[in-house]
């Protein structure tokens, strides 16, 4: 499920998104085999993974690359779900994020907040020292 950051042009105006979006939610719990929740808002996340745990419905959280990660792997560190990051990449990769850029100019300032202070991408678990324990784990299993 997809909570995307702009509405539907078609959609009657005081359309309330997030109030369709747990809706849908409510509507899967304890029905569907898994249920993937893709979105930035921390509070609806927070929402739609508590409603699914209390109907027993396994989750994930999923993120887009380009946008702020930590307060979804917060959320979904709280709730006890694993996160799935969406990568655009290839031809449609990086035309894809300008399209997003230009609707949403946000996402320069973040990518340069970013560079300019020194932050850097990385998921937990995936530093040198996560590696060279990785690389440890591997040599004492030969």
């Amino acid at each position: 499920m997809v909570k995307g950051e702009w509405g539907d042009l078609d959609e009657p105006d005081g359309l309330d998104l997030r109030a369709g979006f747990l809706a849908l939610v409510d509507r899967l719990a304890g029905r569907a085999r898994h249920v993937a929740v893709a979105t930035h808002d921390p509070t609806l996340a927070r929402e739609a993974l508590r409603r699914l745990h209390a109907a027993h419905t396994p989750c994930t959280l999923e993120l887009l690359f380009g946008f702020p990660v930590r307060p979804g792997l917060r959320v979904a560190r709280a709730a006890g779900v694993p996160v799935r990051l969406y990568v655009p990449y290839g031809q449609a990769g990086l035309p894809y994020q300008l399209a997003q850029a230009q609707q949403n100019p946000c996402i320069y300032w973040w990518f340069f907040r970013d560079l300019l202070l020194g932050h850097s991408f990385r998921l937990p678990g995936t530093g040198l020292a996560s590696l060279c324990r990785s690389v440890r784990r591997r040599e004492t299993m030969l």
